[in-house]
């Protein structure tokens, strides 16, 4: 049977070891889980998991049903966790530390006194259940499995895995419940996990085998959507990536990256850099003056690509693998189009693809478990309808309505929920309302209202946070003002004023630093700029790049390749650009393996840039 899994092992069978990425990211979670069950250690079982995946890549060529991978890991991880027992229990030296350096011991025992004063408790309380009982709650909550997946995953009824979780649950006292979640929530692996699994094989070569059959309907656009997100991954707090944060003082004129543990990492050359230290009020950003941002980009450079078919403004731009998808927007003043084409950055050609069901201009989109999300805007009245796109097969289909209607607001997507901020209620009203969208359920959550009603703002996710960043108030002002939203807690604080008022900005967030491109700073669409800054959330920097070639507010921003694209928008009032900006961001000093976020695409399966 040809199933996705089995495209996903075609490609890697046929010389594109990058596409095993996607079956890292949809099945590390449970095999995680089942290894900590096994061994009960949080940082072996991590190390087991990774060698799982690592020996699958191996022996791909060895797997006959391509539709039964999960249960081929399955066998792969019970037999890596029987052998780690063994090794250890044979080990005669493994409490001998003489030979350890001091600095690793002392964290391995940081870790270890950590490990035991915190889950002791947790540990002993699921040692005392059945195994199959501690099985089911470590795929439950550490895994984030359901039912059904526990079933096919042990191979198993439904019904029978319903059964041992009620039982399990009923066993364990409510407080211990509460501490589980909290525990198994904070030792989920982080997307840096694939990263590393994708840098250890790409050098492996592995046994081909004859190519398959072709897929049936949508395997094109699949083919297209699947390899190149891979090197979208972003590491955060990473010593693969140097250059990620801004420390406050001048980087060193070269920075080397070596190798890291089996990870090869090329050497990365950056000029210098100049450090903005603004001054900043006690724990309360923006009470000062924000002194104007340094240049410290000086070789980046913007390059003008071939014009795209029809100018637009107000459409917006979801990257879904290596695929650019432009959608919406206005190509003849105070009409709305439908259009959704794919822009081809390299050979520079645009392709339609289905049209929205409803056309619109100045709505918001974002992209979530691969599938493209397009959220209220106008169609000569404000839209509250939400669609979804399937790249794959290529159509939409409605899903539940905003609970109010809005335009100009943003959709950021954080842990698998969309989250829809500020904009337009009608010509008049500007809100400050931020709604929670679930997609298992198809339903909307009030949350809380942000501090400072806007529209026009740009919004970007750094570390599971939603920055929002300017646009204008009830009374068409540009704003400075950056808000930060953790949907963890539903709690809103305050960032680092910008250092320009704008509004109709676009933004997307490249290794932890959020790039605001372009906007507006006046009030009526006439006053465009070509301005480009860079925020560090870590520091609360600000920061200057390279300007565009051509000052435009709100046109589409893309990520391909480790360049980024500004595609059309608005030169002013009823002015409508056709043009292509390109910049490459090597020259900016960041590694090509860069993704967007915020209002873009943000994992794998979603595809997300984690910060």
């Amino acid at each position: 049977m040809y199933t996705e899994d089995g495209h996903i092992i075609d490609k890697c069978l046929s010389g594109e070891p990058a596409a095993l990425g996607f079956l890292v990211d949809k099945y590390k979670a449970c095999i995680y889980a089942f290894a900590y069950s096994r061994v009960r250690n949080f940082h072996d079982a991590e190390d087991i998991t990774q060698e799982v995946f690592i020996k699958a890549y191996q022996k791909l060529h060895s797997l006959k049903r391509w539709d039964k991978v999960l249960a081929w890991l399955y066998s792969i991880t019970a037999n890596q966790c029987k052998d780690f027992v063994k090794h250890q229990q044979r080990r005669r030296d493994r409490d001998f530390v003489s030979d350890v350096k001091p600095e690793v011991l002392e964290q391995s025992l940081m870790m270890a006194h950590r490990e035991g004063a915190i889950y002791e408790t947790l540990h002993d309380a699921l040692s005392a259940l059945p195994e199959m009982y501690r099985q089911v709650l470590i795929l439950h909550y550490l895994g984030g499995l359901k039912s059904r997946e526990i079933a096919q995953f042990l191979g198993t009824s439904k019904n029978t895995i319903d059964s041992r979780l009620s039982r399990a649950r009923n066993m364990l006292k409510e407080e211990m419940i509460d501490t589980m979640t909290t525990t198994f929530g904070e030792m989920k692996l982080q997307p840096a996990f694939t990263f590393r699994v994708v840098e250890a094989i790409k050098r492996t070569k592995i046994q081909s085998t004859p190519t398959q059959p072709a897929l049936p309907i949508g395997a094109g656009l699949v083919a297209a959507a699947l390899i190149a997100v891979v090197f979208s991954l972003t590491v955060p707090q990473s010593p693969l990536f140097p250059i990620g944060q801004w420390l406050g003082r001048a980087l060193p004129a070269e920075t080397q990256v070596k190798e890291i543990g089996v990870i090869p990492v090329d050497t990365i050359k950056i000029t210098e850099i100049v450090s903005l230290s603004p001054e900043m009020a006690d724990g309360d950003f923006g009470k000062k003056p924000l002194p104007e941002p340094v240049n410290v980009f000086g070789g980046g450079k913007w390059e003008r690509k071939a014009n795209m078919p029809t100018g637009k403004f107000g459409a917006r731009l979801a990257h879904v693998g290596n695929a650019l998808y432009v959608i919406g927007g206005v190509s003849t003043w105070g009409t709305q189009t439908d259009v959704v084409e794919v822009y081809d950055s390299v050979a520079e050609t645009w392709t339609p693809r289905a049209k929205m069901l409803t056309p619109r201009y100045n709505h918001a989109t974002c992209v979530l478990n691969g599938k493209i999300y397009a959220v209220g805007g106008w169609n000569g009245g404000v839209l509250s309808t939400v669609e979804m796109y399937d790249p794959i097969f290529d159509r939409w289909e409605r899903k539940a309505n905003l609970p109010v209607a809005v335009l100009a607001h943003s959709a950021s997507v954080v842990n698998g929920r969309i989250y829809v901020i500020g904009g337009y209620k009608n010509a008049q009203t500007t809100v400050p309302t931020v709604y929670e969208y679930t997609p298992e359920a198809d339903t909307w959550t009030q949350k809380t209202d942000m501090p400072t009603t806007r529209k026009d703002h740009v919004a970007g996710v750094v570390k599971e946070k939603i920055y929002v960043i300017g646009g204008s108030d009830q009374q068409r002002n540009p704003l400075k003002t950056v808000e930060v939203y953790d949907p963890a807690t539903d709690i809103w604080m305050k960032g680092q004023v910008m250092p320009t008022a704008k509004a109709a900005a676009e933004g997307t967030v490249v290794n932890g630093i959020i790039f605001v491109i372009g906007g507006d700073t006046g009030r009526d669409g006439n006053n465009p700029t070509a301005a480009v800054e860079l925020y560090n959330p870590d520091t609360g920097e600000w920061r200057k790049g390279p300007s565009l070639q051509e000052a435009r507010w709100e046109p589409a921003i893309g990520i391909r390749d480790g360049k980024l694209y500004v595609i059309g928008g608005a030169t002013g009032l009823q002015k409508i650009t056709s043009t292509i900006e390109e910049l490459n961001l090597s020259s900016l000093g960041f590694p090509l393996s860069v993704s967007p976020s915020g209002k873009l695409a943000t994992t794998w399966g979603e595809v997300k840039a984690a910060n």
